[in-house]
C-alpha cells in the first residue's frame, strides 16, 4: 500500500495531520442496521507507544479470512489490513456466523470501518 503523505509537500502533510487529529480520518460513513443478535467487526483502531492516540490511518484490506456463511470464534482473526506503519488484525468479540461481508481484498479503510457483520451463536 502506498503512504499517503508521500509527495505532499511540508504544508499539505500538516494540514493533513491537522484533519486528522480533529478526528476527520476515521471511517464516518454508514453502518449496517443489526438484529439484537448481530454484531459488526470494525477495522482496528491504530495505537502508539504505550496506547497514545496517533492520527487516523487509511489501510488497506490485504486479507480476509472468512466468507458470508462461516463460522468464527470468539478473537477469532477475520482480516489483515496494512497500513503504512504496520498489519493490524481485525478481530471478532463473539463467536458467530458470518452475515455479511461488507468489504473486499484490496480495498482502502479507515479506521473503525465496519468490515463484516456476525450473528451471535446462541449462548
Amino acid at each position: 500500500m502506498a503512504c499517503p503523505n508521500v509527495g505532499l509537500s511540508s504544508n499539505q502533510r500538516r494540514h493533513r495531520l491537522q484533519g486528522q487529529r480533529r478526528g476527520m480520518a476515521r471511517y464516518e460513513g454508514d453502518v449496517p442496521s443489526l438484529e439484537e443478535n448481530e454484531f459488526v467487526v470494525l477495522s482496528p483502531e491504530v495505537s502508539g507507544p504505550g496506547g497514545m492516540s496517533v492520527p487516523a490511518e487509511l489501510g488497506e484490506v490485504a486479507e480476509l479470512l472468512f466468507k458470508e456463511g462461516d463460522s468464527v470464534k470468539e478473537d477469532a482473526v477475520i482480516a489483515v489490513i496494512e497500513t503504512c506503519k504496520a498489519a493490524v488484525e481485525a478481530r471478532t468479540r463473539a463467536p458467530g456466523t458470518v452475515k455479511e461481508v461488507l468489504v473486499e481484498e484490496g480495498e482502502e479503510v479507515w479506521e473503525l470501518q465496519p468490515l463484516i457483520v456476525v450473528v451471535k451463536d446462541p449462548s
